[in-house]
């Protein structure tokens, strides 16, 4: 029981250093000259994309290995990538608009994207809540991996109308590309303690339940 309650001290420690070097990165990156400040929500706003899709797919392949293994530890593992993906891509809808407002002073939501990503974040949720209320592991796993392949065929098939693409992995300058390459690797860092909170143990939960009754 102590093992675990300083696993979970060090893990809220873990999470505060690595939001304060998200912070501290996003402060020190360059910015683009026609963005100015405004850059810096776009960093933001797609090392939480990219980080979301990475999830979202590896935790679809983890529920691959799963249904093929039937080992608990890979269900766990694709359990906590899609939901950490979930929370990452959830979060980034308000931000995106939020930058866009500020970038061009308005929201297109005639922009085929936005209701692509209201969709996955939809489908997503659903897939969740139905897994969880059937209890069901194999089934997670399953739906999971449909998730990451519906992710890829709604990014493959919808078109992108104001939305540039991929602005700032195919940006011209080295310093923008490396800065936003470390907080995207920064952000994957976050979404693994963020899954293993929103993925307890069974143990974990019994051991907190027995020290709140003592």
């Amino acid at each position: 029981m102590r093992e675990i309650l300083v696993e979970q001290e060090w893990g809220r420690h873990r999470l505060l250093l690595l939001l304060a070097a998200a912070i501290l990165v996003i402060w020190l990156s360059p910015l683009d000259i026609v963005l100015g400040d405004i850059s810096r929500l776009a960093y933001l706003h797609g090392a939480m994309v990219w980080v979301a899709l990475i999830c979202l797919t590896a935790g679809s392949l983890f529920g691959l290995i799963h249904l093929r293994t039937h080992r608990l530890a890979w269900h766990r593992r694709s359990q906590a990538l899609i939901r950490a993906g979930l929370v990452f891509w959830i979060g980034y809808l308000p931000l995106s608009m939020w930058t866009a407002h500020l970038a061009w002073s308005r929201v297109f939501l005639a922009e085929p994207r936005y209701g692509m990503a209201v969709v996955i974040a939809i489908a997503g949720l659903s897939f969740q809540v139905g897994a969880s209320l059937l209890e069901s592991r194999r089934l997670g796993s399953l739906l999971n991996a449909a998730l990451g392949l519906f992710v890829w065929t709604m990014l493959v098939r919808t078109p992108l109308v104001m939305h540039p693409e991929a602005p700032m992995r195919t940006s011209p300058s080295p310093g923008i590309k490396l800065f936003f390459l470390a907080l995207v690797v920064i952000g994957l860092l976050i979404a693994v303690q963020v899954g293993y909170y929103l993925t307890p143990i069974k143990g974990q939960q019994a051991t907190k339940t027995q020290t709140t009754q003592a």
